[in-house]
């Protein structure tokens, strides 16, 4: 009987052309492939490497095949085990929204008084901005209470949610209005 060692067929990455946000990683890994049909993952002992694509400075890769994304454009990453590699085309987009805050946070006013909210964004990049006029603001509470688009509600409102209609799922936010 003689035995001999399987040779590495290939070299895979995974995920295929995926699309990350500015500011925010992605994992990637790497699988060989042998030539006694195994595979093994081999990551960790692979060599990575990022190249602009479209942009300037789009993201970085890590040892362990993490990816950063830095800057929106396409980078291209490579990772090579032995003789062998494989690529794919990264997308970097805008920033995404992550979480969503609404100002003052339970406010108590006088009845008949008006109560004026500001919605304020967290992106993934660690950017903020004021998205109290992008927002979609409505009311939930007693009679006919409303909240305008400027986020200025009419005087009982109750309680108020948040959102961008250009998130793919709706990030809310909400706080209460007490009346005294």
């Amino acid at each position: 009987v003689t035995v001999t060692a399987a040779t590495v067929k290939s070299v895979a990455i995974s995920p295929r052309l995926p699309m990350v946000a500015k500011g925010l990683s992605k994992p990637f890994t790497a699988t060989a492939t042998f030539s006694d049909g195994t595979t093994q993952d081999v990551t960790k002992l692979a060599t990575w490497a990022v190249k602009d694509v479209v942009g300037t400075g789009v993201a970085t890769i890590d040892t362990t095949g993490v990816f950063l994304a830095k800057n929106e454009g396409k980078a291209t990453i490579t990772t090579r085990y032995m003789s062998h590699s494989s690529s794919t085309t990264v997308t970097v987009t805008a920033a995404a929204l992550t979480t969503l805050f609404v100002s003052p946070a339970d406010p108590t006013i006088a009845s008949g008084t008006n109560q004026h909210f500001t919605a304020t964004g967290s992106f993934s990049d660690g950017t903020t901005a004021d998205l109290t006029s992008a927002a979609t603001w409505a009311v939930a509470g007693e009679g006919d209470d409303l909240i305008g688009g400027e986020g200025m509600p009419l005087p009982s409102a109750a309680l108020k949610r948040t959102w961008l209609p250009w998130q793919k799922a709706p990030i809310r936010a909400r706080t209460l209005l007490g009346l005294r």
